[in-house]
């Protein structure tokens, strides 16, 4: 499915069917947004983020999009 018949199907509330690669990317820049801003609000509370945790796991999910989109 092309760019616009996917943009004309969400226009008019019609499922778009994603093939599974692009949802599985989606899905892992939700976790890697989501562990960014976990990250931000620690820092805002002056709470000491887990940087040793949290930095790999970003570079994980950022290693398997870029293994999936080629």
């Amino acid at each position: 499915m092309d760019e616009s018949e996917f943009i004309r199907r969400a226009a008019l509330g019609r499922k778009a069917d994603v093939d599974f690669e692009t949802e599985i990317v989606l899905s892992l820049s939700d976790i890697t947004r989501a562990v960014r801003a976990l990250h931000a609000a620690l820092l805002e509370h002056k709470i000491a983020p887990p940087e040793a945790e949290l930095l790999p796991l970003i570079l994980e999910a950022r290693a398997a999009i870029q293994r999936i989109s080629k």
